[in-house]
């Protein structure tokens, strides 16, 4: 019966809060993986690469029931600027699969490092 009561937070509700971990099985997918890699390699600033500089920035999102992007934003700052934006400028193109919570999509918080090194970019989801 335990199991029953359990009620998981709706995207509304976990946007009312700040950003933490949510319960979730599966973590969400990005489906559009290749797209934000361009972009991301774009977005580099050529001095930075040139001058051996990267970072990391870490971001939360707040994914929905469908997959659906709500917010987003920042958890911690790579320390440069033009990095951060670059992040952030691929943050509102992302999409994703949703989270599951066992056999049924949830709503949750997740954070998603983006790393900046010379001549290649990353990220997780």
């Amino acid at each position: 019966a335990l199991l029953n009561e359990h009620i998981e937070p709706t995207a509304d509700d976990l946007a009312t809060q700040q950003p933490d971990f949510t319960q979730h099985t599966a973590e969400p997918e990005l489906v559009n993986v290749d797209e934000i890699r361009r972009q991301l390699r774009r977005e580099y600033p050529m001095f930075l690469q040139d001058a051996g500089v990267g970072g990391r920035v870490l971001l939360w999102f707040l994914i929905d029931e469908t997959g659906g992007v709500r917010k987003w934003q920042m958890k911690d700052s790579s320390g440069f600027g033009s990095l951060d934006v670059a992040a952030m400028k691929a943050a509102a193109r992302m999409r994703f699969r949703p989270a599951k919570n066992y056999d049924h999509a949830v709503a949750v918080w997740v954070v998603v490092p983006i790393l900046f090194q010379p001549g290649a970019v990353a990220f997780a989801s």
